[in-house]
């Protein structure tokens, strides 16, 4: 009975997605290229269900959590995902000249100068389940954890593809133009997604990683983060400060430098420098505001690479850690944000441009100065919705999930 209600259910969705597309593009070629895949996945739901039963539709839905699952770092996870948003909410109305409240703008843009170290948080989180060593062949981890990137990432660059219409045929030129388009990362219509390069780089080297840092004393790991931070400065703050650049740098002051900061930072021994990073946190904190409200190019100062942006992130980070205890009760809507944050991501910026703001006109300044926040929670529920049907219909077709 429950394959018939999960089949139906997925016949539905297909229908209604089908009709949207054709709608949408008119095109003969795509609908049809549409229906063979919800055909597919059509098939392998049932198959799925027959199998599993209830199981199926609680993975699906995270309704069943692990026993040993760490329920921290989903609350961890779905900050960082609500960050994501809140920096692209406040930044399209900040660039387009929509807050017109200036106390509104001032205290917002503090609080998106939080939100800025999200994308040190995610690679840290990266870092830290991936990066203890296990015995797993190359050819199983680009499998298994490469794969879970790379194939989302093609999936929904597809949908923004079709729903911007850079193309309108599928001739042969068309196609290269986007092939060429995706493996050059020129994507100016949804510019978040050299996240998800950057992320596919740091997973290039992570199995190499493992490798390096098994055997390595804890103190020796210490210096290492030690010196991430203090090139850092010398490599970014420096050069934006007094125009000094120096000849020399730092391999590790790179997105994998990051990484391994979220190894560091979560092993056992780092528990007894927890308050001294949060409070190495806040200071970068209250210097990042200094910096923006007095300086017209403090973007050189709070970009991605930057160490207030590390301090920051790392301090989110311990104090997660030092306060674990508090987030051992897991409600439903914390685990099913933190199982499709990935995916959310990746669909937010369709979401918060084409209805949060496109239908919804919610803006940072409205609804009393708590537009900001409507906006962050609206596009993050939406974004969900979505996430969950793309996967299920489209995704799970190329992408089997344990």
């Amino acid at each position: 009975m429950l394959e018939v209600l999960v089949t139906g259910f997925d016949i539905v969705l297909a229908l209604i997605a089908s009709y949207g597309i054709w709608r949408f593009s008119g095109s003969v070629i795509l609908n049809v290229i549409a229906a063979i895949i919800f055909a597919a996945a059509i098939f392998m739901h049932h198959k799925s269900v027959k199998s599993d039963g209830t199981d199926y539709l609680k993975d699906i839905f995270a309704i069943k959590g692990s026993v040993d699952r760490i329920s921290m770092y989903d609350y961890l996870r779905v900050l960082a995902v609500l960050m994501v948003i809140g920096i692209h909410v406040f930044k399209t109305d900040f660039s387009d000249g929509l807050i017109q409240n200036e106390r509104i703008c001032s205290i917002q843009q503090s609080i998106e100068i939080w939100f800025e170290s999200t994308n040190v948080i995610f690679v840290m989180l990266s870092g830290a389940f991936l990066l203890n060593y296990k015995e797993e062949s190359l050819s199983q981890f680009f499998k298994r954890r490469f794969s879970k990137v790379l194939i989302p990432m093609v999936v929904y660059y597809l949908f923004y593809v079709w729903i911007t219409q850079i193309i309108t045929d599928f001739s042969l030129d068309s196609l290269r133009y986007v092939f060429l388009n995706f493996i050059t990362a020129n994507n100016p219509s949804f510019p978040h997604f050299w996240f998800m390069y950057m992320l596919l780089s740091v997973y290039i080297a992570i199995p190499f990683l493992r490798y390096m840092l098994k055997d390595m004393p804890y103190s020796k790991l210490t210096w290492l983060v030690i010196l991430i931070i203090v090139f850092s400065i010398l490599q970014i703050i420096v050069p934006a400060i007094w125009g000094l650049r120096l000849g020399i740098s730092f391999v590790f002051v790179a997105w994998v430098g990051i990484a391994i900061i979220g190894y560091w930072i979560t092993r056992e021994e780092t528990e007894a420098y927890y308050k001294l990073i949060i409070v190495a946190g806040l200071i970068a904190f209250i210097i990042s505001i200094w910096l923006v409200a007095t300086n017209d190019n403090a973007g050189l100062f709070t970009g991605n690479m930057s160490p207030l942006m590390e301090l920051m992130g790392m301090g989110t980070f311990a104090v997660f850690l030092q306060w674990k205890k508090l987030f051992t009760k897991e409600p439903w809507i914390i685990r099913i944000v933190s199982k499709y944050s990935y995916q959310i991501i990746l669909i937010h910026w369709w979401t918060l441009m084409w209805i949060t703001r496109g239908k919804l006109h919610i803006r940072v300044d409205s609804l009393g100065g708590f537009g900001m926040l409507v906006s962050i929670l609206v596009t993050a529920l939406i974004s969900l919705a979505a996430a969950i049907i793309i996967d299920h219909m489209v995704t799970d077709v190329f992408l089997k999930r344990k």
